[in-house]
C-alpha cells in the first residue's frame, strides 16, 4: 500500500474518532446543562415553600385537583389555581406574561424561560404566552412534603411518566427491573439516549436510556408515597 494512501487513511480513521469525541463531548455537556437548569427550578420552589409554610401557605407545587377552600378570595392566586399541563403552571409560575413590564411578579426568584428548554427544547425568548414546545419538563402534580424524598417531581419530557406515576400509586422495590421507556411522546431531549430526573429534594439523577429501568427512576430506594383518598399521582406534561 503506498504511503500517502497509508497516510489518508490514517488521517480519515483520526478525524473519525475526533468527530465521535466531539459528539460525546457535546451531549455530555447537554445533559450537564439540562441538569443545572432542572436543580435551579426544584431548588428555587423549595426556597419560596420554606418561606411560606410556616404562615400556613401551604407551598408552589402545582395541583392538578381544586384546592378545597380558596386561601385568597380577591385575587388569582398560584394557591387557588389547578392546572392541566406543564406550560400553563410553569407560565404562571413565573408570571410570563409580564416579563419585561413594571408589574412583573414572578414566584419564584433567579428563574425564566430559559430554564425549560434546552438540548433540542426551543427556549421561549422574552414574555408572552408560553408553548408547550418550549417546555422540557414534566412536573408532578399535587406533591408535599410527607411524600418520599427520592420522588421524581422534574423530569425530561422524553421520559414515560404516566408509568412513574401509575407505579407510584403502590410500592416500588429497590432495582425494580421494569423497563421504562423514552423517546416515546417527545423526540426532545435526548431521545431515547438519556433521562434527567429531579427529586423533591432537588437531587438530580442523570441516567442512560439503554435498559433503563424503574429503580432507576427512583434512585434504586424503596419507595412509597403517603397518597390521600383525593391524591392521585399524576404529571403535568406540556402539550405537544
Amino acid at each position: 500500500m503506498a504511503l500517502k494512501t497509508k497516510v489518508c487513511i490514517i488521517s480519515t480513521l483520526i478525524l473519525m474518532a475526533a468527530c465521535v469525541l466531539a459528539m460525546y463531548i457535546s451531549r455530555d455537556l447537554a445533559r450537564k446543562e439540562v441538569a443545572r437548569k432542572g436543580v435551579e427550578l426544584v431548588t428555587a420552589i423549595n426556597a419560596l415553600n420554606r418561606e411560606l409554610e410556616p404562615r400556613g401557605l401551604g407551598n408552589v407545587w402545582p395541583r392538578a385537583e381544586w384546592p378545597y377552600q380558596k386561601l385568597f378570595e380577591d385575587r388569582d392566586h398560584i394557591f387557588d389555581k389547578a392546572f392541566t399541563n406543564a406550560e400553563s403552571y410553569f407560565e404562571f409560575l413565573l408570571d410570563g406574561t409580564r416579563i419585561g413590564q413594571s408589574d412583573w411578579r414572578p414566584y419564584v426568584e433567579g428563574i425564566d424561560y430559559s430554564h425549560l428548554g434546552g438540548a433540542g427544547v426551543p427556549i421561549k425568548r422574552g414574555g408572552g404566552k408560553l408553548s408547550g414546545t418550549n417546555v422540557m419538563w414534566c412536573i408532578l402534580a399535587d406533591f408535599g412534603p410527607e411524600q418520599e424524598d427520592i420522588t421524581p417531581v422534574l423530569v425530561t419530557r422524553n421520559v414515560d411518566v404516566d408509568l412513574l406515576a401509575a407505579a407510584m400509586r403502590g410500592r416500588i422495590l429497590p432495582n425494580d427491573k421494569t423497563p421504562v421507556t423514552l423517546g416515546g411522546d417527545f423526540a426532545t431531549p435526548f431521545g431515547d439516549k438519556t433521562a434527567i430526573i429531579v427529586t423533591g429534594t432537588g437531587k438530580v439523577l442523570i441516567l442512560e436510556g439503554k435498559n433503563l429501568t424503574l429503580g432507576a427512576c427512583f434512585d434504586n430506594k424503596r419507595y412509597g408515597m403517603v397518597v390521600g383518598a383525593h391524591r392521585i399521582p399524576r404529571y403535568l406534561k406540556p402539550n405537544k
